[in-house]
């Protein structure tokens, strides 16, 4: 295991001077060639204000060495085998100091931090657009759409740090998804804002893979049961029906 915690001059600065508002973290596991535009995307964001907190899986490709040559813009970093991501995701969060947190993955990267926003707020999830690979933009939505499919692009959402912010490790790869319908479910508060276009996402292969809706369908059945599990089948097979047929979404999608 490796893992250190930066107190320099200016990590114990952030420390007494005043409250983190923002911990921008990110988790890896074996993407040395990713990480590093990841990690160069976040520096320039970094403040007495904002913190940052990697997790690494245990990687054995180089991604270590390249975290490492960047440590001193990390504030907190551990490397150890994990359950996967949602166990990587739930270690960054202990570790965390901010207000709130945003997820910024190896493969994201980080565009903007709308600090006055996020100072003047005090909802538990305050969300914001994202772009993704072709240009494509995400604009969050919070509505009962969110109960059949993600409206709520975790690259630009930001959660306050708090008990209930546990990702499940049921979930492998749509645990952000569980996430936001458990929030949602339990009616917590969530802000939405139509701008700054807060982050990038990469659309790795396991989210974007519809070998893995399966946890889609399992996550909306036991957050809102069978009928609703039943609407988001029906709603994701007309999706892929449009797709091959060529139809485009209206609006900001």
């Amino acid at each position: 295991m490796h893992l250190f915690t930066r107190w320099s001059i200016l990590n114990i600065y952030k420390f007494m001077k005043s409250e983190i508002l923002v911990s921008v973290v990110t988790v890896t596991y074996n993407a040395a060639d990713a990480v590093e535009r990841t990690i160069n995307s976040i520096i320039p964001h970094l403040s007495d204000r904002v913190e940052y907190v990697m997790v690494d899986g245990g990687s054995t490709d180089g991604t270590q060495s390249v975290i490492l040559k960047h440590r001193q813009h990390i504030d907190s970093f551990i490397s150890e085998r994990d359950r996967g991501i949602p166990d990587a995701l739930n270690k960054a969060v202990k570790l965390s100091k901010g207000k709130y947190l945003i997820f910024i993955l190896a493969g994201d990267l980080l565009n903007e931090l709308p600090l006055k926003k996020l100072s003047e707020s005090n909802a538990d999830v305050i969300c914001f657009p994202s772009t993704y690979t072709g240009n494509g933009k995400q604009y969050p939505e919070v509505n009962n759409w969110l109960k059949i499919k993600n409206t709520i692009p975790h690259q630009g959402a930001f959660f306050k740090r708090g008990p209930d912010l546990v990702h499940d490790e049921r979930y492998r790869f749509f645990c952000d998804f569980d996430l936001c319908q458990r929030y949602y479910l339990a009616k917590k508060v969530m802000e939405v804002h139509r701008s700054p276009f807060v982050a990038f996402h990469g659309l790795d292969g396991a989210t974007s893979d519809k070998k893995n809706f399966h946890e889609v369908f399992k996550i909306v059945r036991r957050n809102y049961g069978l009928v609703y599990q039943l609407l988001s089948y029906v709603y994701w097979k007309f999706d892929g029906l449009k797709n091959r047929l060529g139809i485009k979404k209206n609006g900001g999608d």
